[in-house]
């Protein structure tokens, strides 16, 4: 089996449309850079990405992007701050003197102009220089090498014996968890290509399967799904397995697997989210190939009746002679 899961890195540099970007801070704090003030960016990454929050992202090895702090302060301005009285009497002086004095930064959230983002990490420090504030990333061996043209990243397969929990995750963003108990079999083939979450980036499902029991006696389940024929909320297992798999066989239209790891003790959580992508269309199924950061007119697809849709199939589900359910990607 494969373990090395790649995707070609990004490029960017002043030509890049960036809409607006966060910095994050090690105590959780953010502040936000708007498209006004980014004057010019360029950054190296390293090869292997890092997975934090369900997803995988790049650490940059050396670069900088350039600001020009505005004091005007614009509409709907998004921050979180331990101190946010002196950044609401003087943004400008704040954010100069928060990044370049107390520093701290723990990573970068850069948004392209459908609000999708790439999270950048590294070790980042800012200086002051000409009235301008420049975010620099220094260089650490310890993160690898940085000459191959893609990242990179080892993961191991999905097991049975590895996972707690599964989050089943459909396209209209109901959802709910199947537990470890509950899985039978689990077989999952993936892409040696990741594909970009709108955030980080995430292994794709290729083929494969899930079979499952639903336990009625597992009252703790995380439930957000909503009865189609009632609509009434409920907890009954009959509505999860129609959910799944109709009155026994249908397609279905999950669209990501958030799967929780056993991992190394109470309270270490492991998560990562997989990609299960739509296969009725493939054109609806944007491979993201083209550069997030260029302005470009997005290709929307009209249905029948005129409107921007596609029905979301990304595999089926049975009901087995057995009670158990088959989910087929």
């Amino acid at each position: 089996m494969n373990f090395k899961y790649t995707f070609p890195k990004r490029r960017f540099s002043s030509e890049s449309v960036i809409y607006k970007m966060h910095i994050f801070f090690k105590n959780g704090d953010f502040i936000q850079i708007n498209k006004s003030e980014i004057i010019d960016i360029n950054l190296r990454f390293y090869d292997r990405l890092i997975l934090k929050n369900c997803s995988c992202f790049p650490v940059v090895e050396s670069g900088f992007i350039k600001f020009k702090i505005n004091s005007k302060r614009v509409k709907h301005e998004n921050y979180f701050l331990y101190n946010k009285q002196e950044y609401i009497e003087n943004r400008k002086d704040y954010i100069e003197k928060r990044l370049s004095n107390e520093g701290d930064i723990s990573c970068v959230r850069i948004f392209n102009q459908n609000n999708y983002q790439d999270t950048l990490y590294g070790d980042i420090f800012a200086v002051i220089e000409n009235d301008y504030l420049i975010l620099k990333f220094k260089s650490n061996e310890l993160y690898g090498p940085c000459s191959s043209d893609r990242y990179e990243i080892n993961l191991g397969n999905v097991l049975k014996a590895h996972i707690n929990k599964i989050n089943l995750d459909f396209e209209n963003c109901e959802s709910f968890e199947i537990f470890q108990s509950e899985i039978i079999d689990i077989q999952l083939n993936f892409d040696d290509e990741l594909t970009w979450n709108a955030d980080g980036f995430i292994r794709k499902i290729k083929s494969g399967f899930i079979k499952l029991k639903l336990d009625e006696n597992l009252t703790w389940r995380e439930i957000n799904t909503h009865h189609e024929w009632s609509g009434k909320r409920t907890k009954k297992i009959s509505h999860l397995i129609e959910r799944l798999c109709g009155k026994g066989k249908d397609f279905i239209n999950i669209c990501h697997l958030y799967i929780t790891y056993e991992h190394a003790g109470y309270g270490i959580a492991l998560e990562e989210c997989i990609d299960v992508p739509q296969i009725n269309c493939d054109e609806c199924d944007h491979p993201f190939e083209y550069d997030p950061y260029i302005d470009f007119d997005y290709d929307f697809y009209e249905d029948d009746d005129g409107e921007d849709y596609y029905e979301y199939i990304s595999g089926y589900a049975e009901k087995q002679n057995d009670g158990s359910i088959l989910i087929v990607f």
